[in-house]
């Protein structure tokens, strides 16, 4: 009888790591993606529950392949003009996290201009001015790569902090492991 339970215990193991190993696979798969410069928007597929990912302006899900809802997208770009810098707007409400999303976004430089425009120290004026910020980026290819390093620093700085001060322990662990992806793809722009 032992040897029945030593082989259900193995069995049990097994499916355990096969699981961890799909789970490896796919946070490869969405590494990948972040170094080919999609971004990791703030949202998650309806079907399989993954992060949603944003490149060329469309946005889908790695894991199941489903693009994702065309409404939501449309919502997130006007949400994206509207904030500008992605600082809320001089006004008493809390933003909601689609509103925040695009300052919670991984770059790995091609959305240079929302992943520096936090640290600004700017007041209600800076919404209006987001047509100024991309002509501080252009420069030399390698100039071009120390901003994007430092646009991944600061992404990785700000999500940690906002981990750091999130109630909610999913979204926390969803912030963390953004900032460990971007921490990644910052550590390949290094190589």
């Amino acid at each position: 009888m032992s040897e029945f339970d030593k082989e259900a215990e193995r069995e049990k193991l097994r499916e355990k790591y096969g699981e961890e190993q799909a789970d490896r696979e796919a946070t490869e798969h969405m590494s990948e993606l972040l170094l080919q410069g999609a971004t990791m928007t703030n949202k998650h597929c309806d079907a399989c529950g993954d992060p949603v990912f944003r490149q060329s302006g469309q946005e889908f899900c790695p894991s199941c392949g489903q693009a994702a809802d065309q409404d939501v997208a449309e919502r997130t770009a006007a949400v994206e003009t509207d904030s500008g810098d992605g600082q809320p707007a001089p006004t008493d409400r809390q933003p909601t996290a689609s509103e925040e999303s695009p300052q919670r976004e991984v770059s790995t430089g091609h959305q240079q201009p929302q992943a520096r425009a936090p640290p600004e120290p700017q007041g209600g004026d800076t919404a209006e001015e987001p047509s100024t910020t991309p002509t501080q980026h252009a420069g030399t290819p390698s100039g071009d790569l120390a901003e994007a390093q430092a646009a991944l620093a600061d992404s990785i700085t700000q999500l940690a902090r906002q981990a750091a001060q999130e109630s909610d322990p999913r979204q926390a662990k969803e912030r963390l492991a953004a900032a460990r992806e971007a921490a990644e793809a910052l550590d390949a722009l290094r190589r």
